[in-house]
């Protein structure tokens, strides 16, 4: 019975990746995944294996408005490396218009990408803060609407 454990191992751990999306995408298309994969043959699961992941990784990313704070972080790094590097002087000085305050010392230069640093680090929590608490509002307003409903 060899293979018959290794066919349970398997649907544990499938079932396990159906367990990690999201609760109502769960709720609404777990049991039909792993009556799927019961069906197929042992050539078929690697493929529902893939499948499960990519699907995890879309509904918890694209779905759930993740990607925002994700869009947000790409764009804090993008702005600090350009900026960081225009202040050391590794993007030419024909594209970046370094002020003549700022040539005469480095010091005024690491001030100034200090105060964007930290600049940056409050709009990025001041995001994720928001963000959090529009989806913690909307849970709770979808509770109380639940609720009424009863």
């Amino acid at each position: 019975m060899p293979g018959a454990k290794a066919r349970m191992k398997k649907r544990n751990l499938y079932s396990w990746i159906v367990a990690l999306h999201p609760p109502k995408f769960r709720k609404r298309f777990g049991d039909e995944m792993l009556c799927i994969f019961d069906e197929a043959n042992d050539g078929g699961s690697m493929a529902l294996f893939k499948d499960g992941v990519a699907s995890v990784m879309r509904q918890w990313l694209l779905r759930s408005g993740a990607w925002k704070v994700m869009a947000a972080v790409a764009g804090a790094v993008a702005q600090m490396a350009l900026f960081g590097s225009a202040w050391s002087g590794m993007v030419p000085r024909a594209i970046v218009r370094v002020p003549a305050a700022a040539e005469r010392g480095a010091g005024q230069g690491l001030a100034l990408l200090l105060v964007a640093g930290i600049t940056t680090a409050i709009l990025m929590s001041g995001v994720a803060v928001a963000t959090w608490n529009g989806t913690s509002l909307m849970r709770r307003q979808g509770r109380a609407a639940h609720r009424r409903r009863l």
